[in-house]
């Protein structure tokens, strides 16, 4: 026999279902990502140096276009244009280059999101300067 459906009657529950469901459904990433794109450079293993445009990032992870994919696995130094320094493990390739999980101490994430937070806000705290 099949179970019956349970349903929710009462409206705040509803709610509060239809909210989780949601967070659920929506980008299950521990940090928030910013569609940003900046010019940069990384550097392999074998200390070749190329050049790399940053796609989205977050205190956790950077996905980078490139003209060279680098192998899952592998280290690299990230340089970012207004953001400075990062170190990190190449965690997949995509079409036109591939995603970085960040290696940073809690103190260089939190710099990394303030850094974000002001290239996302420079438009209107530039405005606020005048």
């Amino acid at each position: 026999a099949e179970k019956p459906v349970r349903t929710v009657s009462n409206d705040n529950q509803k709610r509060k279902t239809i909210d989780e469901l949601l967070a659920l459904a929506q980008d299950r990433r521990k940090y928030r990502r910013v569609q940003v794109r900046l010019s940069g450079r990384f550097m392999r293993e074998n200390q070749n140096e190329y050049p790399c445009y940053t796609n989205g990032i977050s205190a956790g992870g950077i996905s980078l276009s490139a003209s060279v994919k680098c192998e899952p696995g592998e280290y690299i130094v990230l340089y970012i244009e207004e953001i400075g320094r990062l170190k990190g493990i190449v965690t997949r390739n995509h079409d036109g280059g591939f995603a970085v999980a960040i290696e940073a101490s809690t103190h260089k994430r939190e710099k990394l999101v303030a850094s974000l937070t002001w290239l996302l806000n420079r438009h209107e705290l530039q405005g606020m300067e005048a």
